[in-house]
């Protein structure tokens, strides 16, 4: 009978590690990396995040309307670092605080600079994007640098683009420790994928 029990106490070990580790992979975080269309704000449009460190967030200037009536947009933009891993302080603007923990109702809190609370409940979803073809994947997987045949000294041109149609540029002079950063958008410009 004490061989049954430890037997049985085993087996329900055995099977409470599968069940934790299957738990963690299924898990996974979500990356920031990417636009996010802001679904239930009239100031904030979108937020987006690329792999260099930049962000940019579009928001409509809800003082000022043009003839159309409609907002017009504002965008800030900037560099990222990441506090915690799910806190992230943007350049110029404050804290963004990412929860992915209901992958279904993913959401930004926003803490402007300055401030001790969070002002903003943002739920957001992913942007569309292109669809993955090669060319596509090699363009928006990397960082390209800039290179002329004639090089700018002291400069250094890095630019990134993401499936959602943005590209971000990023400007440096090295003995000013200056940066800039642009940021544009593209699509491709014949079927065969060889102009932007």
């Amino acid at each position: 009978m004490n061989k049954l029990k430890q037997i049985i106490v085993s087996l329900l070990i055995i099977a409470s590690f599968f069940s934790c580790s299957k738990e963690d992979n299924n898990s996974e975080k979500e990356s920031i990396e990417n636009k996010w269309i802001v679904n239930n704000s009239t100031e904030f449009k979108s937020i987006e995040f690329d792999s260099n460190g930049n962000y940019i967030i579009t928001k409509n200037n809800i003082a000022s309307t043009s003839k159309t009536n409609e907002a017009e947009e504002i965008v800030v933009l900037g560099t990222y670092e990441i506090l915690d891993t799910d806190i992230f302080l943007l350049s110029n603007f404050g804290t963004v605080k990412f929860d992915d923990s209901d992958p279904n109702h993913i959401k930004f809190s926003i803490k402007y600079e300055g401030s001790d609370t969070y002002t903003y409940d943002l739920n957001v979803t992913k942007a569309a994007e292109f669809a993955s073809t090669p060319k596509t994947d090699l363009l928006c997987d990397n960082t390209w640098k800039f290179t002329r045949k004639v090089s700018v000294k002291d400069t250094t041109n890095l630019i990134n683009f993401s499936k959602a149609g943005t590209c971000f540029t990023n400007f440096s002079i090295i003995s000013s420790k200056t940066n800039l950063t642009e940021f544009g958008k593209w699509k491709w410009q014949d079927k065969e994928e060889t102009k932007i």
